[in-house]
């Protein structure tokens, strides 16, 4: 027999499914257009197939940072993260809509893999927050004394400490 899975982890795991869908439309797309947009403007084979790694590398590298984070419940220092996710979604967005055909269709599909991905990124992070909140709660509610007030904490005071006498020097 299975284990029996909750619904909250069901919804966790179709969450991480779906990123993954979107991270990877927005990956093959994005490496695609970016890849012909630096071999059209000059850039090597080599060069212009690895370059849209480091598009796609930093960006699964701070998504991974920021739901590491999320899971934690740690709330400071993000900012590097957020930079690094706000750096290759522009790249990618720049590439994507230089690589598109010049009209406002064409523009607004190379926008869509890039702009889905920051999306999708966002809400991910936010239900592992809440699932990580959540996860937290019975502990804390676990460990509240629940049979009336709190108890009440009296400070401990240490007494004070005579300074160190002078020792006279020789004269």
């Amino acid at each position: 027999m299975g284990t029996k899975i909750s619904a909250d982890q069901w919804i966790s795991r179709l969450v991480g499914a779906g990123l993954a869908v979107v991270a990877g439309v927005a990956a093959v797309v994005s490496y695609r257009h970016m890849r012909d947009l630096s071999a059209r403007h000059g850039e090597d084979g080599l060069s212009s197939t690895i370059l849209p790694l480091s598009v796609d590398g930093l960006l699964a590298v701070a998504a991974l940072v920021l739901l590491a984070d999320a899971r934690a419940n740690r709330r400071g220092g993000r900012a590097t993260a957020w930079f690094a996710v706000t750096l290759g979604i522009g790249a990618s967005v720049a590439a994507n809509v230089a690589h598109a055909e010049p009209t406002w269709t064409g523009r607004l599909i190379g926008l869509w893999a890039p702009v889905a991905l920051a999306v999708a990124l966002e809400l991910a992070l936010r239900h592992v927050r809440h699932a990580a909140a959540d996860q937290a709660r019975p502990a804390l509610e676990a460990t509240a004394d629940t049979d009336g007030p709190p108890a009440r904490v009296t400070p401990v005071v240490a007494p004070p400490v005579a300074a160190p006498a002078r020792v006279a020097g020789p004269a």
